[in-house]
């Protein structure tokens, strides 16, 4: 893989060989669109963050980089850590604190998957709790309405990847 920070490039040609044989939806691909896990501002940042990262740093301590994060970002999850239920989620929804967790910690799971081959155990329970949280309709409405049913389809494509693994 090559990581010159110059010339890498989010293609399966850079990729770990596990994750360019998994990651066959041309989505996962895609570095624009808010559908995918690196096409968000935030899924893009983490990517680039986490690249940068891995080179001095072992990625089992992945959690650690992704907490610093949001700490940096001002991002509060203690309101709704742990929630996925649509009713309960309504309660204690905050555009910006949950997609911007969410988002990045997608982006974090994929981007493990996409340099390491592998996705952390605490990563991979803490990316499913955002995906179902993601599929709630509070945070679909927040995508629009026009694309609830394809943003449905590509977080039931990326949960099933992750329980794949």
């Amino acid at each position: 893989m090559n990581e010159n920070e110059s010339e890498w490039e989010l293609e399966p040609s850079n990729a770990h060989p596990r994750a360019a044989e998994i990651l066959t939806d041309e989505f996962f691909w895609d570095c624009v669109d808010d559908n995918s896990p690196f096409g968000n501002d935030n899924g893009a940042d983490i990517l680039e963050f986490y690249r940068e990262w891995r080179e001095d740093n072992k990625p089992s301590d992945a959690l650690s980089f992704f907490n610093d994060i949001l700490d940096n970002w001002d991002v509060n999850s203690s309101a709704f850590e742990g929630i996925t239920d649509p009713n309960e989620l309504e309660n204690v929804y905050d555009d910006f604190n949950v997609h911007s967790y969410d988002d990045s910690i997608i982006a974090l799971a994929f981007g493990q998957l996409l340099f390491d081959g592998e996705v952390n155990d605490e990563i991979r329970k803490l990316t499913l709790e955002a995906i179902d949280r993601q599929m709630a309709p509070v945070c679909l409405n927040y995508y629009g309405e026009e694309i609830h049913d394809e943003r449905k389809i590509r977080l039931n494509r990326m949960k099933e990847i992750i329980l794949s693994l």
